[in-house]
């Protein structure tokens, strides 16, 4: 079964519209990628050979699906297709994935007239993208049906659509087909977002509470559609659900905790939390956002540290360094075995008791100021502190990381 993951923020919706001639929606600012948000119609050519040209990005796709397989070999396939007298086919990544989605379609979210889909399969297609889980034993995709972007786990079967062409380096081309808007909704529909108390976080922390109010204002019910996001420094949209909602008549409805995890690999700059109404024709009625600012150091240049749970086998619910608290994973009660990590919170310089589950490993060496560092705990009652240097991937996969001590239970 699939496993949603907060760990780029938790959120509601698939797209920042910019529709120049509707007086109430905004557009955000210029983050310094050229294709942070560039609104184009949708528009490919049929090149009559089994490909099709993405006009406003040059990417050349596959045009019917490659069948369902895994992701090792959806990898494999893509590298060796031989099509359209070109060789050099690979699998997209996540963001090239994007950049055919069409999120103001629904069932199905891409133009089946130039990239047809099985419509009884409704898996999704696989990006090139690990999902940076802990273990690295799942990658991202996207479906087709709701451009919903998730992760799966590789030995699944999913849908293959190969690519080529130069590789994205991040930057999505969104784009849109033209939207009608039903001018009556407005006025029984009214939205309010407030900003969250707290502006500034660091990576591992927690934005929010952030207040969504939703007031029919009409005599009879209204049923709407709310979708959310978080848009990013690099011009993507992150952690996307989906929520349809039925007001009635003369109803409000407001959510005051909507909370907003921040995994540790952040890229730091400006994000924002964006909320969209439609109606269910998906003619856009509002759209909203609030600002925060992600920056690094979660003590303000201070240490931070996570906990990694390298057990053979087992689980621990708990792990504490000094007075703070480290949770497991977001959307976990335990930290699964085998390199699963907490993220990175701010902790105590100097000394600091290590704690898992009740079980105290004692101190492990000096916290100092403007560093990472990761508790790793290891069979036989082994504690080890490393420094982090590359915290952008999962401890297990760092070879920059650097020993510092043990608790004396190490063997090495």
């Amino acid at each position: 079964m699939t496993r949603q993951r907060q760990s780029v923020l938790i959120a509601v919706i698939l797209l920042l519209f910019s529709f120049a001639s509707l007086s109430y929606a905004f557009t955000l600012p210029d983050t310094g990628e050229d294709g942070a948000h560039i609104l184009n119609p949708m528009n490919y050519t049929d090149n009559k050979n089994g490909t099709v040209t993405d006009n406003n990005t040059g990417l050349m796709w596959q045009q019917t699906e490659g069948g369902q397989m895994t992701s090792t070999n959806a990898l494999s396939y893509c590298n060796s297709l031989n099509l359209g007298g070109k060789s050099d086919w690979r699998l997209p990544n996540i963001k090239e994935l994007e950049s055919i989605t069409n999120y103001t379609k629904w069932n199905p979210a891409i133009n089946i007239t130039y990239l047809p889909y099985v419509l009884t399969s409704y898996v999704g297609y696989w990006a090139s993208t690990t999902c940076v889980d802990g273990t690295e034993n799942s990658a991202w995709y996207v479906s087709e049906m709701s451009g919903r972007v998730a992760d799966e786990f590789k030995p699944r079967s999913l849908n293959v659509r190969c690519v080529r062409g130069e590789q994205s380096s991040g930057k999505v081309v969104l784009t849109t087909d033209t939207a009608t808007f039903d001018a009556a909704a407005t006025g029984s529909i009214t939205h309010t977002l407030s900003a969250p108390s707290t502006t500034t976080v660091s990576p591992g922390g927690t934005v929010g509470p952030i207040t969504s109010t939703i007031t029919n204002n009409s005599s009879s019910s209204n049923s709407i559609y709310l979708y959310a996001a978080v848009y990013t420094p690099t011009g993507s949209f992150v952690d996307t659900v989906l929520l349809p909602i039925t007001l009635s008549a003369n109803q409000t409805l407001s959510n005051t905790d909507i909370l907003r995890w921040i995994p540790p690999m952040a890229d730091t700059g400006n994000y924002y939390f964006c909320e969209y109404l439609y109606d269910t024709s998906w003619n856009l009625i509002d759209s909203k956002y609030v600002s925060f600012t992600v920056t690094s150091g979660g003590s303000g240049g201070g240490p931070d540290a996570q906990v990694v749970n390298n057990l053979a086998s087992g689980t621990f619910t708990d792990a504490k360094i000094g007075s703070v608290s480290l949770p497991p994973p977001s959307g976990w009660s335990y930290y699964c075995s085998g390199g699963c990590s907490s993220a990175f919170y701010a902790v105590a310089t100097g000394t600091n008791t290590i704690t898992i589950s009740g079980i105290s490993y004692g101190s492990l060496g000096s916290f100092n100021n403007n560093t990472f560092y990761a508790v790793n705990i290891r069979d036989g009652g082994c504690a080890e502190l490393w420094i982090r240097t590359d915290v952008n991937t999962v401890f297990n996969s760092d070879t920059t990381r650097t020993f510092v001590a043990d608790n004396g239970k190490c063997s090495r």
